[in-house]
């Protein structure tokens, strides 16, 4: 979690505007990151799909949490601010796409300034 927190301010871009780096299941990146092959996607706008576990809301700041379901390994969403809206139009178990920073793992990834695609 210290990385998380460390980093979460570092990077401000509207990541709707960035140019999508990789495509990848939940499962995938889960896969990826139980073989420690992350590396070269830090820092890079990356789309995932999966299925929303949990939406974790503190200070208006909302955080997704997707998995594929199988794994105890979720990748957490942290939302823009611009998409708070969209929040209450979700229900757990909804199929969902999301693009975001890959900042890195711990127990869990992490991806940072996230939109709902």
């Amino acid at each position: 979690m210290v990385i998380y927190m460390a980093t979460r301010n570092l990077h401000s871009s509207n990541t709707e505007k960035l140019t999508t780096y990789k495509h990848m299941s939940t499962e995938k990146l889960i896969k990826k990151y139980d073989n420690a092959a992350l590396d070269h996607l830090i820092e890079k706008a990356i789309e995932v799909k999966g299925t929303l576990k949990e939406v974790h809301s503190k200070n208006n700041i909302y955080t997704l949490y997707i998995s594929d379901g199988s794994n105890k390994t979720y990748i957490l969403c942290e939302m823009q601010k611009d998409q708070i809206h969209k929040i209450p139009h979700l229900k757990i178990g909804d199929k969902i796409l999301v693009k975001g920073i890959l900042k890195g793992h711990l127990l869990d990834i992490i991806l940072l300034n996230c939109i709902i695609i």
